[in-house]
């Protein structure tokens, strides 16, 4: 056992002694800390939080910390204050870290970043640095930047990982669904959030239709009662966002496609009422759901978004050994191997299926970016040559769309749409999710 070893260890134990009332990072046996054969310490420790106004105990989390490497002891002493100055500033980095310490694990207290700025030396420089919110959050981005280029180092994207960062989206779920039944319970409120059964509406807006027919109401959003999610600050602050789409439209003579959605905001003065479903129209079962903040989520690997981070060269290959695969003639050779792994990591997405403001599609089957791009354009699928500079320039230019409103066709052993399984997605162009263009909204249908 080493004199720095020793030194080391009494000053952790004497600075770890209780600092915060609301939490501790605590020894987790006697042999907690470990020098390892090229001179690192690593320290098993606990995060022991406390009830609010009490020393009783709320969780206990335990965590081995690769506290210092083999360079670092190069200038034990500089070190040592590190050590003890981390040790004492942790209600400050706990603080930064958005003072929850009940979502934090005794990893994320770690702040080496801090041994690589030279101009730290003494104890007092470290405890200054480590009461720097600025400080504390450039070295946090810097920590995660890192972490984000080592693990897509491993699909070719690591000088992108800024870009892929950037694709972190907050979204808003839906979930806990009640069946609504007007007849037995009596009306519910109007304007409040609905999926299914009838719409609220001014008396002078009329009833969407597409080829003469009624659309289907899908479902109505109180923005107000979902201004307080981050993922609603892209959307008016009060009112009703409403939607109505036709799963199966039929397009007229000479087009591909048809648009069978209308999404229309109705702002906070109009005065909405219950409107009956008119003839010849399909009235959905009609649920009310608890929403629920998902962090962020990033793009489903079937997406557009990460093929447009490559080389065109290499899509184009990738593209060519698909079809030639697909042939029975060699094998694929995927640019992105190693991206499921990647989003499993760094993903806060729930896979629960749902409905889903905002976000990214959860996919049931293919692409509905790339759907969209398409059906939008005209041109359809036939004849579609995937290795094509056409095909490849159409999947760059799907990453513009984004999702407004995923619904889901089937949730908690009830039938939602007309289909057994699978989503409706309301999808619109980024500039005019950005302007509030609620006409340019796009749909597509995934279903099984």
């Amino acid at each position: 056992m080493t004199d720095f070893f020793t030194s080391a260890r009494a000053a952790l134990t004497e600075a770890l002694q209780g600092r915060s009332s609301a939490f501790e990072l605590r020894p987790a046996s006697d042999d907690w800390l470990r020098e390892e054969h090229d001179g690192a310490l690593v320290a098993r420790l606990m995060l022991v939080v406390f009830e609010p106004g009490s020393r009783d105990i709320r969780d206990v989390k335990e965590q081995e910390l690769p506290l210092i490497c083999r360079t670092d002891r190069e200038r034990p002493e500089r070190t040592l204050a590190f050590l003890r100055a981390w040790a004492r500033s942790l209600e400050a980095i706990v603080d930064s870290r958005g003072g929850e310490v009940d979502v934090l694990m005794p990893m994320d207290l770690l702040v080496p970043e801090a041994l690589n700025d030279s101009a730290l030396v003494t104890e007092t420089d470290f405890i200054h640095a480590f009461g720097d919110r600025a400080r504390l959050a450039a070295w946090a981005a810097q920590s995660e930047l890192a972490e984000w280029q080592e693990s897509l180092a491993r699909c070719g994207l690591a000088e992108r990982a800024q870009e892929v960062r950037a694709l972190l989206r907050p979204a808003i779920s839906f979930e806990d669904h009640e069946r609504v039944d007007e007849d037995e319970d009596g009306p519910s409120p109007v304007g409040e959030t609905r999926f299914g059964g009838e719409p609220d509406l001014p008396a002078d807006q009329s009833w969407p239709t597409v080829a003469g027919r009624p659309m289907t109401f899908a479902a109505q959003l109180d923005l107000r009662a979902l201004a307080d999610h981050p993922a609603a600050r892209e959307l008016p602050p009060e009112g009703v966002l409403s939607f109505f789409y036709d799963p199966f439209p039929e397009a007229p003579d000479g087009a591909v496609y048809v648009n069978a959605v209308r999404v229309m905001h109705f702002d906070a003065s109009a005065s909405l009422a219950r409107r009956a479903t008119p003839e010849g129209g399909d009235r959905r079962p009609a649920y009310r759901s608890t929403a629920r903040e998902l962090s962020a989520t990033l793009p489903p690997r079937e997406s557009p978004f990460y093929e447009a981070l490559l080389p065109e060269p290499v899509v184009t290959e990738f593209r060519r050994s698909l079809s030639a695969a697909a042939r029975g003639q060699g094998s694929v050779v995927d640019p992105l191997d190693g991206l499921d792994r990647v989003l499993w990591n760094h993903n806060c997405d729930d896979p629960t299926e749902s409905h889903r403001l905002l976000g990214y599609c959860q996919v049931h089957q293919g692409d509905p970016y790339l759907e969209a791009e398409v059906q939008r354009s005209g041109r359809g699928f036939d004849g579609w040559i995937q290795e094509s500079p056409e095909a490849i320039a159409a999947g760059r230019r799907a990453c513009r769309w984004r999702l407004l409103l995923q619904v889901c066709a089937y949730l908690d052993g009830a039938l939602l749409l007309e289909q057994d399984a699978g989503y409706f997605y309301f999808l619109l162009p980024e500039d005019a999710l950005a302007r509030h263009d609620w006409s340019q909204a796009w749909g597509v249908l995934q279903c099984s």
